[in-house]
C-alpha cells in the first residue's frame, strides 16, 4: 500500500485533518532489524536517556497531540489528555520496571534471615539467603554454595 494516501476527517465536523502518504511497512520494519543490534550494543544509560528524551518531546507537545487525538477519534480533551500523559509516564514505567528484573534488592525473609535477589546473565533470578545470627551462619553458607554449583541453566 506504499504511496496510498490516508485522510483523516474529524468525527463531529467532517473537516479534513490531515493527509500524508502511507509507508511501506516492510521496509520499516526491515530498517528497525537492521538497526536492532547497534541499539542493542549501546549502554543502558545511553537507551534511557534517549528514551527520556522523547518523553520530554511529547511533552513539549502536549496540548497539540492532546487537542489531535479528541479531534480525530471524538473522545472528550480530558480524556485525550490522559492518553498522552500515558505516553509521557510509560517511560519512566518501562525504565523503572527494568531496574526492578535487571538490579539486585534486599529483602526480609522468615526465620530472622535476609534474601538477596540478583538477575544474572541468563536472565534467572537466584535467591541467596544470609543468615543474621552465628549459629544458622554455616548452614546458610552451605546453601549459598549449592545455589551457586547450580548455575545459569
Amino acid at each position: 500500500m506504499t504511496g496510498a494516501e490516508l485522510i483523516s476527517f474529524e468525527p463531529a465536523t467532517g473537516a479534513e485533518l490531515w493527509r500524508g502518504a502511507s509507508g511501506d511497512v516492510d521496509a520499516e520494519v526491515a530498517k528497525a532489524r537492521a538497526g536492532w543490534a547497534d541499539w542493542a550494543a549501546r549502554p543502558v544509560t545511553y537507551r534511557i536517556e534517549a528514551l527520556r528524551r522523547f518523553a520530554n518531546t511529547v511533552r513539549s507537545h502536549h496540548d497539540e497531540f492532546a487537542d489531535l487525538i479528541a479531534r480525530e477519534t471524538g473522545k472528550p480533551l480530558w480524556e485525550a489528555k490522559t492518553e498522552v500523559d500515558t505516553v509521557i509516564n510509560k517511560v519512566d514505567i518501562s525504565v523503572t520496571a527494568y531496574s526492578e528484573r535487571t538490579g539486585q534488592r534486599r529483602l526480609d525473609a522468615p526465620m530472622n534471615t535476609r534474601m538477596t535477589l540478583r538477575h544474572n546473565n541468563n536472565s534467572r533470578f537466584l535467591a541467596y539467603l544470609h543468615r543474621r545470627n552465628a549459629r544458622e551462619g554455616q548452614a546458610g553458607a552451605d546453601r549459598l554454595r549449592r545455589l551457586r554449583r547450580l548455575g545459569p541453566a
